[in-house]
């Protein structure tokens, strides 16, 4: 039988081999450690010691342990130093010996490192590689430069004021629209895109093309929106300018004016746009003659608190209907007579007006 009592072999006892019969089988148990498993061959060992050293890296994060190879945490390092450990600014220390692994000392001391501003140091002596920022309130100018703003931390190096920015454009014809921001406008190697606001020949409308400071104003169509009037200014129509079209019938195909117009959300009768395309205004309608008859006969009765478009549709009986149709001649007769007899009455309004002044 081996040493390891798991396999047994018949032989002479002359052929048994000096330190018993050996085996080839590898033992495979756990060692001391728990981490490392015994590779000998035909083991005769009870309890499994791990002679490897532990090589963990201890507590200090500056040595190994040194133990045999063992279960649970590595013991603290045991090692120290027999220098002072200070602090960063050096007016803090601890005195030998100091175990490895110590944390430097806390230091109650201002900061003395060199700082970016000239204030009061408010901070004390730290290991962080960057200072606190400095809290100090101050007056900064804001980073367009327009104006000085009060009260700013000190750390905080952009400042804005909320304003436009207004600078001068290198165009010389526009002013910076962005709000208030460091460095330029208008980076060097782009063009300022802000609408020309120079008035056109034809309409005085502004060019709105895109800013073009060396060259002409393109001759184009003007498509600014304006309100258009009859003569008698009653009715009003919007539509845009089209100062520019050019004409090529007496009666153009008005769809392309259309489409243009409902992309402006606009809408206006075609015989307006007719009349405004040719004529730059619109006609008067039925109602701007029954205004402009009412507003006489409001002013031949001598009415000036009555509103006009209370007027505008007045009612009449069939009798009077059927009577100017069939004796037209007796009915402006009667109306004469009524202009008449309201005339005679404001002129004697007028005399006692003046009488009793």
């Amino acid at each position: 039988m081996c040493a390891c009592k798991s396999s047994s072999e018949s032989m002479l006892c002359s052929e048994i081999p000096e330190g018993g019969l050996r085996c080839e089988k590898v033992c495979y148990k756990k060692k001391s450690c728990g981490r490392h498993r015994c590779n000998t061959k035909c083991c005769l060992e009870d309890n499994h010691i791990c002679m490897i050293p532990c090589g963990k890296m201890l507590t200090c994060k500056k040595h190994k342990c040194e133990e045999l190879c063992h279960r649970g945490h590595c013991m603290p390092c045991l090692l120290s130093t027999f220098h002072e450990v200070y602090c960063t600014c050096g007016r803090t220390k601890l005195d030998p010996p100091v175990a490895c692994g110590t944390a430097p000392p806390h230091c109650n001391e201002p900061c003395n490192r060199d700082h970016t501003c000239p204030h009061t140091v408010t901070h004390t002596c730290h290991y962080e590689e960057q200072c606190p920022p400095c809290a100090q309130l101050v007056n900064k100018v804001c980073m367009g430069g327009h104006t000085v703003r009060f009260n700013i931390p000190c750390h905080v190096q952009e400042v804005s004021c909320g304003d436009v920015c207004k600078k001068q454009l290198p165009c010389n014809m526009h002013t910076c629209e962005r709000w208030c921001h460091k460095g330029v406008c208008v980076l060097p190697d782009s063009m300022c895109e802000l609408p020309c606001f120079k008035s056109r020949i034809l309409c005085s409308h502004p060019c709105n093309a895109k800013c073009h400071p060396e060259k002409p104003c393109p001759q184009n169509v003007c498509f600014e929106k304006v309100k258009v009037s009859c003569e008698c200014k009653r009715r009003s129509v919007a539509v845009l300018c089209f100062k520019g079209a050019t004409l090529t019938s007496e009666t153009p195909d008005l769809t392309r004016y259309n489409a243009k117009l409902k992309s402006f959300g606009l809408s206006i009768l075609q015989q307006d746009l007719l009349d405004y395309l040719k004529n730059g205004t619109v006609q008067c309608d039925e109602n701007c003659k029954v205004e402009e008859r009412n507003q006489k006969m409001a002013e031949g009765l001598g009415l000036k608190d009555v509103p006009i478009d209370s007027l505008i549709a007045p009612t009449y009986s069939e009798f009077l209907r059927t009577e100017a149709r069939t004796k037209k001649e007796f009915v402006i007769e009667i109306e004469d007579v009524f202009s008449d007899l309201i005339m005679k009455y404001k002129k004697k309004n007028k005399a006692l007006d003046n009488f009793n002044k």
